[in-house]
C-alpha cells in the first residue's frame, strides 16, 4: 500500500506545532510565530512560481503578478495585525517583543530555534516547490491569476479565523490547547479540501 503524498505532507506540517505544544512547551503565540515563518516562505515561493510562469508563458502579465503580490502583502499585514489583536484578547498580559525573542532564542539540543527553524521551513517550502511545480513543469500550464487566487483565498481564510477568534474572545476565552488544535486541524482540513 502506497501512502498518498498529500496526507504525508499534511501530517508533517502538523507535527512540528503539535510536538512544540505538547513536548517542548511552546505556547499559542510560539506556534503562531512558526506559522508566520511558514506563510512568509510560501509568499516567497509564490513569487518564484510567478517569475517562472512569466518567463515561460508569453501571455502571462507582469502587472497581474505585481497586483496580486501587492494584494497578498496587504493581506499578510492585515492577517498579522488581526492575529496580534486576537492574541491580546486571549492573553492581555502578553509581551509580544519578549515572546518573539524567546521564540528565536529557545534552545533545543543546544541550538537556538531561530537558526534551525528558519532554514528548515525555507528548505521544506523550496523542496515542495521543486517537487510539485518545477519537476512536473507546471510553469508551462499554470495560470498565474488562478495560482494567486488560491493563495489569496488561503490568506482570507486565516483572516476570517482571526476575526472569528477576536469575536469569540469577547465572550469566551478558550484554553490554549483548543486554539492550537483548531489551528492545526483547520489547516489540515483546508489542505485536504484544497484542489491542486
Amino acid at each position: 500500500m502506497r501512502l498518498n503524498r498529500k496526507y504525508v505532507l499534511l501530517f508533517s506540517e502538523a507535527l512540528i506545532p503539535v510536538l512544540g505544544f505538547f513536548l517542548w512547551g511552546w505556547g499559542l503565540y510560539f506556534i503562531l510565530l512558526f506559522y508566520f515563518i511558514d506563510i512568509l516562505a510560501q509568499e516567497v515561493i509564490m513569487h518564484l512560481k510567478s517569475k517562472k510562469i512569466i518567463g515561460t508563458q508569453s501571455d502571462s502579465s507582469v502587472s497581474d503578478w505585481r497586483k496580486s503580490g501587492i494584494s497578498s502583502a496587504f493581506l499578510i499585514l492585515a492577517m498579522i495585525c488581526l492575529i496580534h489583536i486576537s492574541m491580546f484578547y486571549i492573553d492581555p498580559s502578553i509581551a509580544f517583543v519578549k515572546q518573539i525573542k524567546l521564540f528565536w532564542t529557545y534552545e533545543e539540543l543546544g541550538v537556538q530555534q531561530g537558526y534551525l527553524l528558519l532554514p528548515l521551513v525555507g528548505f521544506a517550502a523550496f523542496s515542495q516547490y521543486r517537487m510539485d511545480f518545477l519537476m512536473p513543469k507546471k510553469e508551462e500550464s499554470a495560470v498565474l491569476l488562478i495560482l494567486w487566487q488560491k493563495h489569496l483565498k488561503a490568506l482570507l481564510t486565516v483572516i476570517g479565523f482571526a476575526g472569528l477568534t477576536i469575536g469569540l474572545s469577547q465572550v469566551l476565552v478558550l484554553p490554549e490547547v483548543a486554539y492550537v488544535l483548531s489551528i492545526v486541524g483547520g489547516i489540515a482540513v483546508y489542505g485536504l479540501m484544497a484542489k491542486d
